[in-house]
């Protein structure tokens, strides 16, 4: 799979998975525990924060577009 990700998190693409761990975390659907792909720490906690809710990871995207970055 990591393989299939060129080498790296399935949403940012960073190499390093991060918080000390030398492999990347198995991201999967909590309710019918499919796995989606693999992350990187950073956005393995990002998607967990969010409860897996598109709708709040959208309101996140449209609040940093409306303040820049």
């Amino acid at each position: 799979m990591l393989e299939e990700q060129a080498d790296g998190c399935s949403i940012c693409m960073t190499v390093f998975p991060g918080g000390g761990k030398k492999s990347f975390f198995i991201d999967h659907d909590h309710k019918t525990g499919k796995i989606r792909g693999l992350l990187c720490r950073e956005c393995n906690l990002m998607i967990g924060h969010a409860k897996d809710n598109n709708d709040t990871l959208r309101a996140a995207i449209n609040y940093l577009e409306k303040w820049g970055r």
